[in-house]
């Protein structure tokens, strides 16, 4: 009987980390995108178009929560591998250990993603205000 036995490493790891990295930039540009047209939505008292735009919405946010949530998981394991007992962070644990090249590249996507993620909460906040403005109850 073959056992086979996978043992992964921090490169390893870090190749799936910065894979869910884009894939969260990408979320993020998505919703981002969408809470665009709900705006607009709103504007024109579109209900119709409000409501597949929620439904999308809804879809776009359940996907950025199961990436994020996969990497904390990757995070958790990066830990175990390192032998780090706390809770992973990336300037202190992972930045220092990568290779000037990748160590901008993710920083680059961590400030995008933090970017975004501004954008998307004044557009939110901004689309909450619209809606309570709006005389049709939006």
């Amino acid at each position: 009987m073959n056992t086979y036995t996978t043992s992964y490493t921090f490169q390893d790891f870090m190749v799936s980390l910065e894979e869910l990295l884009v894939k969260q930039f990408r979320g993020l540009q998505s919703l981002a995108q969408i809470t665009t047209r709900e705006r607009l939505a709103l504007s024109t008292g579109d209900a119709n178009r409000l409501a597949s735009l929620t439904r999308e919405k809804e879809s776009m946010l359940e996907q950025i929560e199961i990436v994020v949530d996969s990497q904390h998981m990757i995070l958790e394991e990066i830990g175990k591998v390192l032998g780090i007992r706390k809770k992973v962070t990336f300037s202190e644990d992972i930045l220092p250990r990568l290779e000037p090249v990748p160590a901008r590249r993710i920083t680059r996507l961590r400030n995008g993603i933090m970017t975004l993620d501004d954008e998307v909460c004044d557009l939110n906040r901004g689309n909450q205000a619209l809606s309570q403005s709006n005389p049709q109850g939006f």
